[in-house]
């Protein structure tokens, strides 16, 4: 689902850039991708792709119809009016979401028309880095960011004032391009803790300090990584493998789980 939903919002994204703020265009693209897994997992059904496909029916500027509630919810997320997106859309449009099969129609009785077709379960090779979402939006689009598997944006913790929950997203986007980036080259699902220490993130760490993506996101974000870090506990080691997330409190401490799953998740 999520390559569908990838590609439902880079059509989206395109019909922004130029027109809308770029970061908030970066934020309204996380929520959006959100706000359609969300809405698509119940019905959705590989061994039946057309179940459920009037679920998944997103209109966009459709007369009586008007538009679906989800662009009005992400657009006030990303701090746009919903106008201010649906204005650079072209109208008439009913875009549908089948596993394998995205397509709109351009009147009520319509052809359907491909946006992308491909196999029912494209999500066993999913390729997290989108052609048209672009690196969190205060820089020249370019063609490597990371959709963040639709995830929500993290808040590192309360003590952020709310004007700086946007910039918040924002670092949320950033660190996960770059951690895409540094575990890429060694993830390996047949021999998971193969690389491991290069995959490990320092935080406040009294020997080697922390990680330098922490300065690096939060430079791109515009906040200090210094207010980053301050929320943060000190003393962790954090480790990614497939299947299993992990931390170490001290330099001999044993692993303690944050997460554990599949190794194709």
């Amino acid at each position: 689902m999520y390559t569908e939903v990838k590609t439902f919002v880079n059509f989206v994204c395109r019909y922004m850039f130029g027109r809308v703020p770029r970061r908030a265009t970066g934020i309204l693209a996380a929520e959006l991708g959100n706000c359609l897994v969300a809405q698509f997992s119940s019905s959705w059904d590989v061994k039946n792709p057309r179940n459920g496909e009037m679920e998944r029916m997103i209109f966009i500027k459709c007369g009586a119809d008007g538009s679906s509630k989800c662009f009005e919810s992400c657009a006030g997320e990303s701090g746009l009016r919903v106008d201010e997106v649906l204005e650079n859309m072209p109208a008439q449009l009913r875009i549908l979401a089948n596993p394998g099969l995205l397509f709109y129609r351009a009147t009520e009785s319509g052809v359907d028309v491909p946006m992308w077709k491909g196999d029912v379960k494209p999500d066993s090779h999913y390729q997290p880095i989108p052609e048209h979402i672009v690196r969190t939006a205060s820089r020249k689009a370019d063609s490597c960011s990371n959709l963040g598997g639709a995830g929500k944006p993290v808040l590192l913790t309360k003590k952020f004032p709310i004007d700086d929950l946007g910039k918040t997203g924002i670092f949320a986007a950033e660190l996960g391009n770059c951690l895409v980036a540094q575990f890429s080259s060694s993830w390996d699902i047949k021999n998971p803790r193969n690389g491991e220490m290069k995959r490990m993130m320092f935080i406040k760490f009294r020997t080697k300090g922390s990680s330098k993506c922490f300065e690096s996101c939060a430079a791109e974000s515009g906040l200090r990584v210094d207010e980053v870090l301050v929320n943060m506990q000190a003393q962790l080691r954090i480790f990614a493998n497939p299947r299993l997330l992990y931390y170490r409190a001290t330099e001999n401490g044993g692993g303690v789980p944050i997460w554990k799953g599949d190794v194709n998740t």
